[in-house]
Order: structure tokens, then sequence, then C-alpha cells
């Protein structure tokens, strides 16, 4: 097949859709509008991947007007990827393409879930302690943020577990901070998006959102029992003779 910029263009919606389905099936990352466009509109070589890499123009920018003339934008990508979805509930696939970190990847279904668990438990699985998790949560909420402004939130030191964060591809390096000796800034990876389920930091829960959360596990809410039973008439005629005496017996003593 002769490598050609319009060739993709002029081929029938049905076969672009089977292209991109298959490139992205193909894909161990997650695969971005701008990938797609460069591979299959501009026939530019790509670079290897790499999700800790965040430059300042993630998306990828076009005139409106060329984007529209040449038939191939992030709208109609998205409308793509759900016909692919919808075909694929059609014939009842076990996965779909999902969203993730503003690209697409294949992902199984969630009730699928507990199967491939047992498949894959006896695999070595990347664990974190509750130390990383909490530095992990403030860098997600804070970034960018130096090791000492953690440190001062966390109120321990806490440089073994960036660096291991960092090791696990979860937190990256982002710059330095413009202050005295201009200590490393650190942020989040798009790994971190991934693994979490995210789409952009976005996607985080709002802090106020964990605080009631937190309340309603510290303070459950019990619910009142009620008992129902049933009684005969008669029965309920002498409850109440007994309460209106109660109440009259009540009177008198006051």
């Amino acid at each position: 097949m002769e490598k050609n910029g319009n060739l993709f263009l002029q081929l029938p919606r049905e076969e672009q859709k089977a292209i991109i389905e298959a490139i992205i099936f193909a894909s161990d990352d997650i695969v971005t509008f701008k990938t797609l466009y460069k591979l299959l509109i501009t026939n530019e070589s790509l670079p290897p991947v790499e999700l800790n890499e965040k430059s300042s123009d993630d998306e990828l920018t076009l005139d409106d007007e060329i984007a529209k003339s040449i038939n191939f934008t992030p709208e109609i990508l998205d409308e793509m990827i759900r016909d692919i979805n919808q075909d694929l509930i059609n014939t009842g696939r076990p996965y779909q393409i999902v969203n993730y970190a503003n690209g697409y990847q294949f992902a199984t279904l969630s009730h699928y879930g507990q199967y491939i668990y047992d498949f894959l438990k006896s695999k070595t699985k990347r664990r974190l302690s509750q130390a990383a998790l909490e530095t992990l949560a403030i860098i997600a909420y804070r970034q960018p943020i130096t090791k000492a402004e953690v440190e001062q939130i966390r109120g321990v030191n806490s440089g073994e577990i960036i660096n291991s964060l960092v090791e696990k591809n979860l937190v990256r390096i982002v710059g330095r901070k413009e202050v005295l000796g201009k200590p490393l800034l650190f942020g989040t990876t798009q790994d971190f998006l991934k693994i979490f389920g995210l789409r952009s930091l976005e996607d985080l829960p709002k802090l106020r959102e964990i605080d009631e959360i937190a309340e309603e596990l510290a303070h459950p809410q019990k619910e009142e029992e009620t008992v129902t039973f049933s009684i005969s008439k008669e029965e309920a005629d002498k409850i109440l003779r007994a309460s209106s005496k109660f109440k009259l017996d009540n009177q008198d003593d006051l």
C-alpha cells in the first residue's frame, strides 16, 4: 500500500474505523488524537511514547477551516470511537475503547473484572503503602509541589517515598521553583491518570466530597428499626382503653 497523506481520508468510513480500532488495539499505551493525526494524515514518524513527558502543547492545535476541510477533527474521532464501541456492544465483545488521560485504549468491561483478577492475581502487583498513597494524594492535589512542601504537610521526611513514586512512574519532575536553591517541582504522570481511571486531573474528587465521605464513615447514621405486626380490632380497642386510662392516672398525679 502506497504511503499517501490523503489515502486514509479517501477510504470508506468503515475502513477508517477499522484502521483506528487496529491501531488502538495494537498499542500498549494510550493513543491520542495527536498521534493518530500524525500517523494517518501527515505520515510523520512517531518517536517512542513517553507517558511521563508532558509538553506545553499536548493538544494538537489546527486551524478550524483546515481541520474541517480534511474531515478529521477530535470531534470526528470521538464519533468514530462511539461507533466502534457500539459495534462491539452489538457483537457482544467483552471490551470497549475507553478515554484515559486524553487518549484512547482498549479495556475489558467491569463485570469481567473478577475473572481477570483471578487470572492475574498470581503475578507480582505494584502496591502502594499508606504513606505512599498519602504522598501521592498531596502531590496530585497540590502540584506542582516541592519535596519540602510535601514534608511540611505530612510532617515527616518524604524524600524516599517521592523517589519510589518517581520510579513507579506515578510522579515526575516538572521543573524547578523560582526560589532560593531552585528546588525540584513534582507532579503526577499520565500513568497516574491511567491507573486511577481519570481522564484528567479535573476528574479528581473534590476535597469537600472526600471530607463528606470520611465524615459518613466515621459517624454512620443508624436507620431507625421498625417492626410491623397485625392485631385484631378487639385487641386494638383494649390498647386504646389502657392508653386512655394511663393518661388519666398521670393527670391525677399532677
